[in-house]
């Protein structure tokens, strides 16, 4: 996810992970999750169900709010304060740092990020590899993994 300042739409792609705070500018603390959300909500009727860690993002005092305000649409669950077994996207991130870090030396910053993004390039093009890193983890964990339509 990759927003821009002014930018009205917020485009997703999979794998993702959502760091609003990363964008956010003067914005209130938590107002682009809540927008997030809001477009989540616009596209299903179904009650949304979320794992929230201790980001700032989650936490916020906005937040909470939006979240109570929308008690009847989403239950928010938090996680563990450490508890990457529980976090899917720590099975892919392990992948990535093999990928691209384990037993390399970079002189250069400029040089790990150019291999961490040839990485997340390959994963975004075998999304077959992500898919099964998923699976991997919904067996772990006794869920079921559905593609979506």
């Amino acid at each position: 996810m990759h927003p821009v300042a002014g930018q009205s739409t917020i485009t997703v792609h999979l794998p993702l992970t959502v760091s609003p705070e990363s964008v956010y500018l003067d914005l209130p603390e938590g107002l682009l999750y809540q927008e997030f959300l809001q477009l989540i909500m616009a596209q299903t009727t179904q009650h949304l169900f979320l794992i929230h860690d201790g980001a700032r993002y989650h936490t916020s005092a906005s937040t909470q709010a939006f979240l109570t305000a929308h008690s009847n649409r989403i239950t928010a669950e938090p996680l563990p304060s450490y508890s990457p077994d529980y976090n899917p996207i720590a099975y892919l991130w392990k992948k990535t740092k093999q990928r691209a870090t384990h037993n390399k030396y970079f002189k250069e910053f400029a040089e790990l990020t150019v291999s961490v993004e040839k990485a997340l390039a390959y994963f975004a093009t075998h999304s077959e590899t992500v898919l099964g890193l998923f699976r991997r983890y919904c067996e772990e964990s006794g869920l079921e993994l559905k593609q979506a339509a």
